[in-house]
C-alpha cells in the first residue's frame, strides 16, 4: 500500500539535510516497525521517497514523504507510530493512502508556496520590500544570475515567469510568494530575493531572511492548482 506523510520541520532541525533527512525517516520506520516494501535487483533499497528536496536553513509545514508498505496499515495508526520514533523538531501532520495516483509525488510538484520574514529589519527597509514588491510585479523581465550546475557556468535567467504570485503581508515584515518548483521549472527562494533586493536602493534591503516552506502543489489538466495533500 501506498501512503503520503505530511510532515512539519521545525527551527530545532533546520540545518538537517535532505540526504540525513532520509536517513532519519528511514530509521524511524524502522524503529516504529513499518515494514516497507524493498525494489528488486542486485542491491534492493526501501521504497520510500521525500517528494521535493528541502534547502538547507530553511523551516517547512508542508513536506511530504511518499511509502510503500508491505502490508496495509491504518493511516492514523501509522501516523503515531511514526510519530513516536521521531526526534522534537519533526511533525508528523497527517497520513493518508494514495489510491489513483500513479506517478511518485515529487514527479508531480510544479509549485511551492513560501513564507520569507524579516526578522530584524527596520522600518525603513520594510519599506523598501513594499516598494520592490510593487516594481517587481511591475516589471515585464527579472533578470538575475544562475549557476547552471551540469556546466558549471554563470547565466542570467528571467525569473519573473517563474513566480506565479508574491504579496507583501504585515507592512513589508513578511513576504508571501507562490514560485515554480521541481524537475520541470525550478525557482528557489533565495533567487527571488536577489531579483527583489534589485528593485531596493543601495543599503536598504532587509539582510537575513528566514524562509518556511508552506505546501507544495501539482498542476491539474485545466491549469488549476492542487496542493499534494488534495491527491487521491
Amino acid at each position: 500500500m501506498r501512503y503520503a506523510v505530511k510532515w512539519s520541520k521545525d527551527a530545532m532541525m533546520q540545518y538537517i539535510s535532505h540526504l540525513d533527512m532520509m536517513r532519519l525517516f528511514q530509521r524511524a520506520l524502522k524503529r516504529a516497525k513499518i515494514p516497507l516494501m524493498y525494489s528488486q535487483g542486485y542491491s534492493p533499497h526501501p521504497k520510500m521517497s521525500i517528494a521535493q528536496p528541502l534547502s538547507l536553513g530553511y523551516t517547512s509545514k508542508g513536506e511530504y514523504l511518499e511509502i510503500e508498505t508491505a502490508k496495509d496499515i491504518e493511516p492514523f495508526l501509522l501516523q503515531q507510530s511514526l510519530q513516536q520514533a521521531l526526534p522534537k523538531g519533526i511533525g508528523i501532520e497527517s497520513c493518508r493512502v494514495l489510491e489513483r495516483t500513479k506517478k511518485a509525488l515529487g514527479a508531480l510538484v510544479d509549485y511551492a508556496a513560501y513564507e520569507i520574514r524579516f526578522p530584524m529589519a527596520l522600518p525603513s527597509q520594510w519599506e523598501q520590500v513594499c516598494r520592490a514588491a510593487a516594481a517587481f510585479q511591475k516589471a515585464e523581465r527579472v533578470m538575475v544570475q544562475r549557476l547552471q550546475k551540469k556546466s558549471a557556468t554563470i547565466q542570467m535567467v528571467d525569473i519573473k515567469p517563474l513566480t506565479e504570485k508574491l504579496s507583501v503581508k504585515e507592512q513589508g515584515q513578511c513576504l508571501e510568494a507562490l514560485i515554480c518548483t521541481g524537475s520541470r521549472k525550478n525557482l528557489s527562494p533565495q533567487l527571488l530575493l536577489e531579483g527583489l533586493s534589485s528593485f531596493a536602493q543601495e543599503g536598504k534591503w532587509p539582510g537575513e531572511a528566514r524562509i518556511c516552506r508552506k505546501e507544495l502543489y501539482t498542476t491539474l489538466s485545466d491549469g488549476k492548482l492542487l496542493a499534494l495533500w488534495r491527491l487521491s
